[in-house]
C-alpha cells in the first residue's frame, strides 16, 4: 500500500493513487501538522497547541479521535488491535510514516532538468482551506518561496537554453502577482533583452527598481543594477565574458580598490554565466583563479551563488579542464563552511591527470583553504604551500608564487619560527614589488606586528601594533570583519589581562564572550562558555578554541574541559593564532596544561 500527502494546494490523501476521505478540517490540520514534521514525532501536546489558540477542555481527547479517525481513512484493512503503519504511534505523540508532495517537490526542485515537472505538483496555494495559526503561516511561506525561486529558476534555464520568449511570457506573470521579487524582475529583464526587446527590458529594470525601492520600501539588491547595466552595454557578446574575467583576475591583485571593483565586477560576470550555455559558462565561473589567502569568503552571498552555479554546470558533465576549475572554484568559495575537502581533493587529483599548470594552481589553492577542515593540518599546508611556489615559479604565474610564500609564513608563524617565516615575508615583497601587488604589504605589516607579540613585545606596543593593522585591511572583509576585535582579545589573553567587555562582538562573540564575561558575571560566562559550540574551521580556530580553554580552565569546568583538550592535542605544539599570519595568544601548550590541572 502506497500512502502520499498532498500539501501543494488543499490537503489531502492518496491511497494507491485514489483520494480517500479525510472528512472534517480538523483531521486535515492534524495531518497536515503531521506531515510537515516529515517523520519526526510530534508530541500530542504540541499538536494540541498548535491546532487552537486556546485549546478546549477535552483537546486532548479530541486529538486521539482525530487520529483514529485518519488511521481508518488511511489504512482501512488494517486489523482490529495490530499496529498502525503509516500514522503511528510513537512516545508521547504520533508520527507519520508517508511522503508528501512537498517533498517529492523539493527533490525535483534541485535538478533543473526537472523543475517543470516539479511546479506541476502544485494544484493551488500550499495548505489550503487551513487556518492561519504559527506553524501553518511558516510553512505555508516556506513552501511559497519555493515554488516562487522554482519559477524563476525554469525562466532562467529556458533564457540559458536560447528560448527568452518563453521565459518571458513564464515571468510577466509571476512579477504581476509577486512584484517583491528581485530575481523574477532581473531575469525577465535579461529575457527581454535577449529577444531584442531592449527598451522593453530597460523600461522592465528600471520600474522593478522604483518599486521595490519607493512603494514597497525594498532595497534593491546589486543584481538589478548589473542587469541593467549589461542591458545599457548592448549586452555584449557572450565570447566576450572570459576576457571580462581575465581583465578582472589582474584587477584584484592591485590593491584593496582593485579588489573591491574585481568582486563587484564578478557579481557581473556570474549573471552572465547564469544565461550563457554551458561550456561558456564553465570558463567564465571557473576563471576567476585569484589567489585567496584567507578561510572566509569576502562576500558569503556571491560565494553561495557561486556554488550553487559551479555544481548545476559540475552536473552536466563539463570538459576534464572545465570541471577541474570549476571543483577548485566550489571548494575555495566553500570555505571556511565546511565541505571544500572533498572538491579540492578532486580538483587536484583532476589537474594532475590533466598535467596543466594553472590549472594545479588553482586546485592547490582551494586544497589550501580545505585543509583548515582538519585540526592539526600544518604539515599539509607547509606541503602545498613549497608546490605553489615551485610550480608557480616554474610557469611564472607570481600571483600563486607570492600566495606560496604567504602560505608557507602562515605555516612557519604557527609554530613560532619566525626567522624562516621572515624569509618568505621577503620573496614576497620581492615579487609584490616587481609586478605591482601592494596588498602583499598589509599582510607583511601583520607579521611584523606578529613577530613582535612572540618576541615579548610589551602589551601596549601590542595592541597598537594590531589596531594600526586592522585599519589597513579595508577591501577585505572576509579578513576584516571581527578582527580588531579577536585581535584584541588575543593581546590581552596572551599577557594575562581581562578582556575587555567590547570585545564580544562581531562574528566572533560567541568564543570571545566566555572571557569578556569572566570577571564581571562568572554565572553568564559558564552559560556562554557552555553555549559557545566549535568554531568555524579556519585560521582562527586554534585560537578561538584556546579563548575557550582559557574560560573553561578560570571556571573549572571539567567535562568541558576535556572535550576542549581533545580538539587542541593536534595543535599542541603550535602557537594559538599565529597560523593566521596575523595574532597571537601564546602558546597553545600553556592552555592545554590549564586545562590538564582541572583533572
Amino acid at each position: 500500500m502506497d500512502v502520499r500527502i498532498g500539501l501543494l494546494g488543499p490537503v489531502v490523501a492518496w491511497r494507491d493513487g485514489v483520494e480517500v476521505d479525510l472528512r472534517g478540517p480538523r483531521h486535515r490540520a492534524v495531518l497536515a501538522r503531521l506531515a510537515v514534521a516529515a517523520g519526526r514525532t510530534v508530541p500530542v501536546d504540541v499538536l494540541v497547541e498548535d491546532l487552537w489558540t486556546a485549546p478546549p477542555a477535552g483537546a486532548l481527547a479530541a486529538v486521539r479521535t482525530f487520529v483514529a479517525a485518519l488511521r481508518r481513512s488511511l489504512e482501512p484493512d488494517r486489523a482490529p488491535r495490530t499496529p498502525a503503519r503509516v500514522l503511528v504511534t510513537s512516545g508521547t505523540g504520533y508520527a507519520l510514516r508517508a511522503t508528501t508532495d512537498a517533498q517529492e517537490f523539493s527533490a525535483a526542485a534541485d535538478e533543473v532538468p526537472d523543475l517543470e515537472r516539479a511546479l506541476r505538483l502544485w494544484r493551488g496555494r500550499a495548505l489550503d482551506g487551513l487556518g492561519d495559526e504559527p506553524w501553518l503561516t511558516a510553512e505555508r511561506t516556506r513552501l511559497d518561496d519555493g515554488r516562487l525561486r522554482a519559477v524563476e529558476r525554469l525562466a532562467a534555464a529556458r533564457l540559458r537554453a536560447g528560448e527568452p520568449d518563453r521565459a518571458v511570457t513564464d515571468l510577466l506573470a509571476h512579477t504581476a502577482r509577486n512584484p517583491w521579487r528581485e530575481e523574477g524582475w532581473r531575469v525577465l529583464g535579461l529575457a527581454q533583452a535577449a529577444a531584442g526587446r531592449r527598451a522593453e527590458a530597460l523600461q522592465t529594470l528600471r520600474h522593478a527598481r522604483r518599486l521595490l525601492g519607493a512603494e514597497l520600501g525594498l532595497d534593491p539588491g546589486p543584481g538589478l543594477r548589473a542587469a541593467e547595466q549589461r542591458v545599457l552595454a548592448g549586452h555584449p557578446d557572450p565570447v566576450r565574458w572570459p576576457a571580462t574575467v581575465d581583465g578582472l583576475r589582474h584587477l584584484a591583485v592591485t590593491g584593496p580598490d582593485g579588489l573591491r571593483a574585481a568582486v563587484a565586477g564578478r557579481a557581473t560576470t556570474l549573471d552572465a554565466a547564469e544565461t550563457l550555455e554551458p561550456r561558456l559558462a564553465a570558463r567564465v565561473l571557473g576563471g576567476f583563479d585569484v589567489p585567496a589567502l584567507w578561510s572566509r569568503a569576502d562576500d558569503p552571498a556571491q560565494a553561495a551563488r557561486i556554488v550553487t552555479a559551479a555544481g548545476r554546470l559540475l552536473a552536466r558533465d563539463p570538459s576534464a579542464t572545465h570541471r577541474a576549475r570549476l571543483l577548485a572554484t566550489t571548494a575555495i568559495e566553500r570555505r571556511g563552511l565546511g565541505g571544500a575537502r572533498g572538491p579540492a581533493a578532486a580538483a587536484v587529483r583532476a589537474a594532475r591527470e590533466l598535467g596543466d599548470p594553472a590549472v594545479l594552481v588553482h586546485a592547490l589553492n582551494a586544497s589550501f583553504l580545505a585543509s583548515f577542515e582538519v585540526p592539526g593540518a600544518r604539515a599539509e599546508r607547509a606541503a602545498i604551500g613549497a608546490e605553489l611556489v615551485e610550480v608557480a615559479a616554474r610557469h611564472e604565474f607570481w600571483p600563486h608564487e607570492v600566495l606560496g610564500h604567504l602560505v608557507l609564513v602562515q605555516t612557519h608563524c604557527a609554530t613560532g619560527d619566525v626567522d624562516a617565516a621572515g624569509r618568505h615575508v621577503d620573496r614576497a615583497r620581492e615579487l609584490a614589488d616587481l609586478e605591482g601587488a601592494p596588498l602583499v604589504a598589509v599582510f607583511e605589516g601583520w607579521f611584523e606586528a606578529l613577530r613582535g607579540a612572540l618576541a615579548g613585545d610589551p602589551h601596549a606596543r601590542v595592541l597598537a601594533n594590531y589596531r594600526r593593522q586592522v585599519g589597513l585591511t579595508e577591501g577585505m572583509p572576509g579578513v576584516r570583519d571581527g578582527l580588531r576585535e579577536v585581535a584584541v582579545a588575543a593581546a590581552h589573553v596572551q599577557h594575562g589581562r581581562p578582556v575587555p567587555a567590547e570585545c564580544a562582538a562581531g562574528p566572533w562573540r560567541a568564543w570571545i564572550e566566555p572571557l569578556a564575561l569572566l570577571e564581571s558575571d562568572p554565572d553568564a560566562a559558564r552559560r556562554a562558555v557552555r553555549a559557545a559550540g566549535e568554531p568555524p574551521p579556519g585560521h582562527l580556530h586554534d585560537l578561538l578554541l584556546c579563548f575557550l580553554a582559557r574560560a573553561a580552565a578560570d571556571l573549572g569546568e571539567r567535562p568541558l574541559a576535556r572535550g576542549l583538550l581533545r580538539r587542541l592535542e593536534p595543535v599542541e605544539d603550535e602557537v594559538a593564532g599565529a597560523g593566521s599570519g596575523l595574532v597571537t595568544a601564546g602558546p597553545v601548550a600553556g592552555f592545554t596544561a590549564a586545562l590538564r590541572r582541572l583533572g
